[in-house]
């Protein structure tokens, strides 16, 4: 916050977009809440982002802080199953999951550390920032089965944007994740945590509605950006 407020008085001429790239990652999504069981799916992740760095500013911290900010399609959800076995009556499980499309808007903060001893242009890097959801295509799955019944209780998969009429279309997240840059490539390992619920679900003691699980993600990332007039680090 200090930083943001501090460029923010400094003025906007001090900044300079200085590349543009593309970036494609994969790894695990997770459902994230108090459930038994969970089971993640394959999580994916690509876009396009560009730098925003401040070099005209008279701080050392010009020099290993930059602003990364762009447009993602990102897959979320994952898979939950919970088993019910109360006295005096039969067994039955709940299970489905959630699996969607996502637009996001992520504004990351970066910080290049050159790794000492090594050619130019190697640097450890940190980041960290909000990020903002909007789902616009998915499948959800909910399913309530008694074994040795009919199934008359909710059953169903739904595909498409008609997913989200039964669930939240926006999430609010935070990213946080280290990587290695060398040259135009870099490489990132980072977690992407949902503070929203997924959908809202009825609370059995009291009826009501109250939030839901919401879903994290682990990803491993590649990106590859192409400078825009001269940057030296």
């Amino acid at each position: 916050m200090t930083i943001l407020l501090t460029l923010t008085f400094t003025g906007v001429s001090v900044a300079q977009i200085t590349n543009f790239g593309i970036r494609v990652g994969g790894g695990l999504s997770t459902i994230y809440d108090d459930l038994t069981e969970k089971t993640p799916i394959m999580g994916a992740s690509a876009g396009a982002f560009i730098t925003i760095e401040f070099r005209q500013m008279r701080s050392p911290l010009a020099y290993i802080f930059s602003i990364q900010t762009g447009l993602n399609v990102v897959r979320r959800g994952g898979k939950f199953r919970e088993d019910f076995d109360q006295p005096y009556s039969l067994p039955s499980v709940h299970e489905g999951g959630y699996d969607a499309l996502y637009g996001q808007l992520p504004v990351l903060l970066n910080f290049h550390i050159e790794i000492p001893g090594s050619r130019r242009k190697q640097f450890v890097k940190l980041f960290l920032g909000p990020a903002v959801s909007y789902g616009f295509y998915g499948t959800y799955e909910d399913r309530k089965v008694t074994p040795h019944l009919p199934q008359t209780d909710i059953n169903y998969k739904i595909h498409n944007a008609k997913a989200f009429d039964y669930l939240n279309r926006l999430d609010v997240e935070a990213i946080v994740g280290v990587g290695y840059e060398h040259k135009n490539w870099d490489f990132s390992i980072y977690v992407d945590h949902g503070f929203l619920s997924v959908q809202d679900v009825k609370d059995a003691a009291s009826g009501e509605m109250r939030s839901g699980a919401s879903l994290n993600s682990y990803m491993l990332a590649v990106g590859y950006h192409f400078p825009i007039g001269d940057k030296k680090k």
